[in-house]
């Protein structure tokens, strides 16, 4: 007997038993879109770049013992169907992307998927900045740098229950965060055995390349957020962890206390955020053995100073954490954005409101952004759009109160005006602010098509 025919004989037996099921899916991997957002006022673009893979469950059992493709949707439609979902809808995230693809299929085919997974990986592209015409250095309208090796996640599942209803589960993460410390991390006290080399380590160079997921809470999912700013916050807690306050450090035990802390404090930080899994290799970077050269690998501290960096073999640290498991346990590291309550008024500490004054009435529709300056330019904190009272009053969700400092609000004023076909001088509008203290800061900003002003509200 061949062995192609000993294959269809055991193949042909295994379908025939009643005992035997099979688990299965079918999907489209590593599908690449780029998206071009031209809707700001005229000039000005962004960019996002995914890679997107889908996974298909459902009763389909016959196209793998007996070959019938009757219920199969063909790998290259679900490559096809998820570029036309990203010309047909509008997103500013993974996240809202994954959501609306995982749906479509699930809603679309109900009788062949009952769970549809979407993953999709992000790179990420940030402004250039260079001298425009006038010779002032800006962030350019189109040309844009890549930014890594870091790279985002987002992962949405959709199924479909026994009473059809569709529901949602979405997830969060950042890739190859990578991240490195020159003092302040110690190992020691660990078992010892007849293998083991290592010495004590009072003091090292600490480095990952850290993954991390988290996921949310479906009151969360349904709450219209900012995902991007979410991100941006999580991540932002995470190095901040890992470092420590800028002048003194943080003391790192290991890199498993390292990577809890890091879990308890994104947890305490952001309510909706359910669990979250951090992998942290430990890469090491070895000191140089000068010795047979005559020389020492040392410093006026004592310390050695010329390394070796390793990427394998690499530790391995794992941890998550769950919030029905820390709940009130975070540490005590001070963080950028203070976990404390909302301000007694109750409302979000940073907020806005846009008049008008040409038409005399709120400017609804206008996109608000809190961001916070960089060595390069401004980080987003968060985001909003002005409601029919032309307030933003969410703009740090959950009620985090900032750290004392320079802030910008930057309105983008082109779109409401070409909405309603009229021409405006400023296309868009900034104000920058500082903060004393973590009461409450009202930026409001008057505006007619040829001039703005601003003041601290109450």
């Amino acid at each position: 007997m061949t062995s192609s025919r000993r294959v269809n004989v055991i193949m042909n037996h295994l379908a025939a038993k009643e005992d035997v099921s099979i688990l299965h899916h079918h999907g489209k991997g590593d599908v690449r879109i780029v998206k071009v957002y031209r809707n700001q006022y005229p000039g000005l673009h962004e960019i996002k770049q995914f890679a997107v893979s889908t996974i298909l469950v459902g009763p389909v059992y016959e196209a793998f013992t007996d070959g019938d493709n009757s219920g199969i949707i063909a790998t290259d439609t679900q490559k096809n169907t998820i570029y036309v979902l990203g010309r047909r809808h509008s997103f500013r995230s993974a996240e809202e992307f994954a959501m609306i693809i995982a749906k479509h299929f699930v809603s679309t085919y109900p009788k062949v998927v009952h769970v549809c997974k979407v993953t999709i990986i992000e790179d990420h592209w940030q402004r250039v900045y260079v001298a425009n015409s006038k010779g002032a250095v800006t962030a350019h309208h189109h040309a844009f740098q890549k930014v890594g090796p870091h790279q985002g996640y987002a992962h949405a599942e959709a199924k479909r229950g026994a009473d059809h209803v569709i529901t949602i589960s979405l997830s969060s993460g950042v890739r190859k965060l990578t991240v490195l410390k020159t003092t302040q991390s110690s190992f020691a006290n660990f078992i010892r055995d007849e293998y083991t080399l290592l010495p004590d380590v009072k003091d090292r160079l600490l480095a990952t390349a850290m993954d991390s997921t988290w996921d949310y809470s479906p009151e969360f999912i349904n709450s219209n957020t900012n995902w991007e700013a979410v991100t941006a916050k999580v991540t932002k807690e995470l190095i901040y962890v890992f470092c420590g306050p800028a002048d003194i450090g943080q003391h790192s035990k290991s890199v498993q206390e390292t990577a809890y802390q890091m879990g308890c404090k994104v947890l305490d930080v952001v309510k909706g955020i359910n669990r979250i899994t951090l992998y942290l290799p430990n890469i090491h970077n070895i000191p140089l053995d000068f010795s047979k050269l005559g020389l020492e690998n040392k410093d006026h501290t004592g310390n050695p100073d010329v390394f070796t960096p390793t990427s394998e073999p690499n530790g391995i640290i794992q941890v998550t954490v769950d919030r029905k498991e820390v709940e009130g346990k975070s540490d005590d590291i001070p963080s950028p954005i203070s976990p404390n309550a909302r301000p007694h008024s109750g409302k979000s500490q940073i907020t806005t409101h846009v008049l008008d004054t040409s038409v005399g009435s709120p400017a609804q529709g206008i996109r608000c952004t809190l961001q916070k300056p960089t060595g390069n330019g401004w980080a987003t904190i968060s985001s909003g759009i002005t409601n029919a009272d032309g307030r933003v009053s969410n703009l740090l969700a959950g009620g985090e109160l900032l750290t004392p400092g320079i802030y910008r609000m930057h309105f983008e004023t082109g779109p409401y005006y070409k909405a309603r076909k009229v021409s405006t001088f400023y296309p868009e509008t900034s104000v920058v602010f500082e903060t004393f203290d973590t009461e409450h800061y009202h930026v409001p900003l008057l505006l007619n098509p040829f001039g703005y002003s601003t003041y601290r509200g109450s």
